[in-house]
């Protein structure tokens, strides 16, 4: 366990040590909250299951801090991608496909897109009225020119946001498909990802802390 000023940072714990990581969580999380440096905690990040042996300790350790759970995801790893047959086809015709980086007129239908991201994955979207909305995220990233929108036959059916760069290449974020543009699934197993060749490392979340 890490922390970073004002956030705790969890390690994802691997399946054939897990018991023991997580005693020593108990541990780390007793000794912090010892410390009671833990009056300055905003956020803690972390992988299953040791976010939920984190959010436990503070709950019982720590019951004056406000805590919500915010930003569950599935973090996948890939080493080679494996194109399905249809995928491959569709991303080799030029002439229907294209990957276009985002402009100013774009704005609408990024900022509705954004927005479908949002609901489809982080819940707790309106909870804090100090997030900046769908349309300032949205101008911002295209000031760094960093939105891309995928193209068939001229019409735009889906999204992705470039981040930091990796060792192989760069991160990327906010891949989104609106409805009328995909097969909806929900199985962390079996989706989009899993399908060129992603495998499921984990779920992880967050806590943060908030008013009364």
């Amino acid at each position: 366990m890490t922390q970073l000023l004002s956030m705790l940072y969890g390690s994802c714990l691997r399946d054939d040590f897990a018991s023991d990581a997580l005693s020593a969580v108990d541990l780390a999380m007793t000794d912090y909250i010892n410390t009671a440096s833990y009056g300055q905690l905003q956020c803690v990040h972390a992988f299953e299951p040791a976010f939920g042996r984190m959010k436990t300790n503070l709950t019982a350790l720590a019951p004056d801090l406000k805590l919500i759970t915010v930003d569950q995801t599935w973090s996948y790893d890939i080493k080679q991608v494996q194109w399905p047959p249809r995928a491959l086809k569709i991303t080799q015709d030029k002439q229907r496909t294209k990957l276009k980086q985002a402009v100013d007129t774009d704005v609408p239908l990024l900022a509705e897109w954004l927005r479908g991201f949002w609901n489809d994955n982080m819940e707790h979207i309106g909870v804090s009225a100090s997030l900046p909305s769908a349309e300032e995220f949205v101008l911002e990233s295209l000031i760094s020119r960093f939105i891309y929108i995928l193209y068939v036959d001229d019409i735009p059916v889906s999204m992705c946001w470039k981040r930091r760069p990796s060792r192989n290449g760069c991160s990327i974020s906010f891949v989104y498909t609106p409805n009328a543009e995909r097969v909806r699934q929900q199985d962390p197993n079996k989706n989009l990802y899993t399908s060129i060749g992603y495998q499921l490392v984990g779920k992880s979340a967050r806590l943060r802390t908030c008013a009364e």
